[in-house]
């Protein structure tokens, strides 16, 4: 969180020539009459991409410097495992401290990970299918009814009856979802606690 609120400040910095640039830009353009295909338009753009590179570059330098400032580099590897860590009766020598430790082989997550993909996978391909057939439902209620007759689409509530069944089909795959993702991270056996959170963030 607070590597979040160092990058906000660096990029606040950063809109500042972007913004004086752009405020002698809207000056030009608003001094021709209002045309807006202004002259200084393309020297803005260009202005804007080398801006955009030389402010991620930046970023980069400053992240490190923060990271290295805070400790916070390779603190993964000196990172204790996580109690819920099984380590299915197999030890490794450790590459840090050089003594025996629990160990998930690769050879045994990657089919949990390949299933964690499948099934991350169905969920998506459910929720577009549940969105279509919604639309296809307002689309249906929304249509205008024969002459002479009146249909719900006459009132606008075909509008209003698709938007309330997207809005509890999200706060119940918001439940689903949360509960299949902390299912299919515990299964993926992480090892500390910064690779757990970073899975089921993922």
């Amino acid at each position: 969180i607070g590597l979040y609120f160092v990058w906000l400040g660096h990029y606040t910095r950063w809109l500042i020539p972007a913004s004086f640039v752009g405020f002698i830009c809207w000056i030009a353009i608003s001094a021709e009459d209002s045309d807006p295909d202004s002259p200084a338009i393309p020297y803005f753009t260009v202005f804007m991409s080398l801006w955009a590179t030389l402010y991620l570059e930046s970023w980069k330098r400053q992240q490190i410097r923060t990271a290295k400032k805070w400790g916070m580099i390779d603190f993964e590897q000196a990172e204790q495992p996580r109690p819920e860590f099984d380590a299915i009766s197999s030890f490794r020598e450790s590459p840090v401290t050089g003594l025996q430790e629990k160990y998930f082989p690769d050879a045994k997550r990657y089919p949990v990970l390949i299933y964690s993909t499948l099934i991350s996978t169905m969920f998506i391909l459910t929720v577009a299918f549940a969105i279509i057939a919604i639309y296809i439902f307002r689309a249906f209620l929304s249509a205008p009814a024969p002459k002479g007759k009146v249909s719900i689409g006459s009132f606008g509530l075909g509008s209003i009856i698709g938007s309330g069944l997207n809005a509890v089909q999200i706060q119940v795959m918001n439940v689903v979802y949360e509960v299949i993702a902390q299912k299919l991270t515990d299964a993926e056996n992480h090892r500390t606690e910064t690779q757990y959170e970073d899975a089921l963030i993922a």
